[in-house]
This record gives structure tokens, C-alpha cells and sequence, in this order.
């Protein structure tokens, strides 16, 4: 316990003048090494020291995703100053077109102007109106298992062709899949998914979209969408989808419209 008060106590006192590096490396640390196995550990034990070491790793993990926010928010200002100041690349080499033809001296005629490229015709798969995904979703529900305490999350989701798939939560080969994806290059940055998270059907189905280059799909679950914890779905979700992906989440209580914010 005194160990992870001391961790604590250094974080915040170096919050004000730390280093990015330094920073990515205090976040790897408490929430890619420390909070996982101890709050797998509090999961299962009576101890409250053990429960009081997790809470204020928690609250401490609240301050750095605080710190790394701001310091997100201060490079996403100085790139576009800088790109309204600059204008295109400063750095990229400019075409060079001669005035004069240089065997005769006389004017050169200037090139004429490139039309654009057409983007090539493609007919976009057919989504679902607002209504029709309603009503898609309340007619996948009644094939949904009632969920009980302590029993799976199952859902139904289609995809932007129309076609529908089953889908689980809990450990399997699916959800190794995503922590291995993740592990390098995760919505979490400087970070792991965690793996508890990587179970949740939510999850695995915006794996999916990312995997498959789905631009939209409609998931309906028997659960749910858990918002509560430091790291959840509400918050991952568009962390893993692209920002041209949309997910419509239907869970027992609301639907949740959640749009991409990864880019490329």
C-alpha cells in the first residue's frame, strides 16, 4: 500500500512540469502494468487496503487522462496555427515553371490547368434511416437471450451490406485478437487496451468495422453500455473507429449514436 502511495504522490507532484515521454511512460506504468492485475486482485478480495490502493490508482489515472488531454488539446492548436500561418508544407519542394523558352528566348506557353481526377463511381451500400434501425433492432431483441446477473452480453449486429451476425462477449480468440491489435497501436495512447475491456461486445464489433473497412453498422444488445468505469466503451469505442465510421449501439435503455474520432 505504501508503495502505491508513493507512485501516487510522485505522478501528481510532477504533473505540472513533466515531459511527454515522461508522461507516456507514467501511463504505461499505472494503467498498462499496475491497474489491470490489482483490479483483477480487488475483484476477488475483501481487503480494503487492497480495494483502497486500486481507488487511488484510479484517481490518479483520472489526473494523467486529464494532463494528456490538455496536452493533446495544446499540439491540435499549435498544428493549426502553424498550418494557418504556413499555409501548405513550407517544406515541400514548389514546381519551377519557366517563363521563357530557353532555345529561342521567347515566351513559354504555360501549361494548361490539370482537371480533376473523378472519383471512381461506386454505389454506397444502403443504410438504415433512423426509424428502420429502430425497428430492425426491436425485432433482433426478441431473439436475444435474457441477460441474468453474471451471464454473458450477447448482441446482433448488420453491417452497412446488409448482412447480420451473432456476437458474444467474454475471453476467446476473437478478443486475443483485439489486445494484439491494440497492443501497438491502441486507442489508448501510450497504453493497452485493457483486457477486461477487450471481452465487451461493443468492442469486438468496432474491431470489426476497423478490420473489414465497415463505414457503418447497427448493434443491438441485451445489456447495458457500460460508461461508468475510467475506460469504457462510451469512451474507447470511437477512440477504435475511424472518424468516417459510425456505430448505432441499441442497448435496453437508449441508443447510442457513436461516430469515430480516429484518424488515418
Amino acid at each position: 500500500m505504501k508503495s502505491v502511495e508513493t507512485i501516487v504522490a510522485a505522478v501528481r507532484a510532477s504533473l505540472d512540469d513533466v515531459t511527454p515521454s515522461e508522461m507516456a511512460a507514467y501511463r504505461e506504468l499505472i494503467l498498462g502494468e499496475l491497474l489491470p492485475p490489482l483490479t483483477e486482485a480487488a475483484s476477488g478480495s475483501a481487503s480494503p487496503e487492497l480495494h483502497t490502493a486500486v481507488a487511488l490508482l484510479h484517481e490518479v489515472a483520472e489526473d494523467l487522462a486529464r494532463a494528456w488531454t490538455r496536452l493533446e488539446a495544446a499540439g491540435h492548436h499549435a498544428e493549426s496555427y502553424a498550418q494557418s500561418v504556413l499555409g501548405s508544407d513550407p517544406a515541400a519542394p514548389q514546381a519551377i515553371i519557366p517563363t521563357t523558352d530557353p532555345a529561342t528566348g521567347a515566351p513559354a506557353p504555360r501549361p494548361s490547368p490539370k482537371a480533376p481526377e473523378q472519383p471512381a463511381s461506386t454505389t454506397p451500400a444502403r443504410e438504415l434511416t433512423e426509424q428502420e434501425s429502430a425497428d430492425w433492432a426491436a425485432r433482433q431483441r426478441v431473439r436475444l437471450p435474457p441477460r441474468v446477473q453474471g451471464s454473458k452480453t450477447t448482441g446482433r449486429y448488420r453491417d452497412a451490406s446488409g448482412e447480420e451476425y451473432e456476437i458474444v462477449s467474454g475471453a476467446d480468440a476473437e478478443c486475443d485478437r483485439v489486445n494484439e491489435h491494440f497492443r501497438d497501436h491502441g486507442p489508448i495512447p501510450q497504453s493497452k487496451l485493457p483486457n477486461s475491456l477487450s471481452r465487451h461486445v461493443e468492442i469486438k464489433t468496432a474491431y470489426r468495422m476497423v478490420e473489414e473497412g465497415c463505414s457503418r453498422a447497427d448493434l443491438v444488445i441485451n445489456h447495458r453500455m457500460c460508461a461508468r468505469a475510467l475506460y469504457n466503451c462510451e469512451r474507447i469505442v470511437p477512440r477504435i473507429l475511424y472518424v468516417e465510421q459510425i456505430l448505432i449501439i441499441h442497448d435496453p435503455v437508449k441508443t447510442h449514436v457513436i461516430k469515430g474520432r480516429r484518424t488515418r
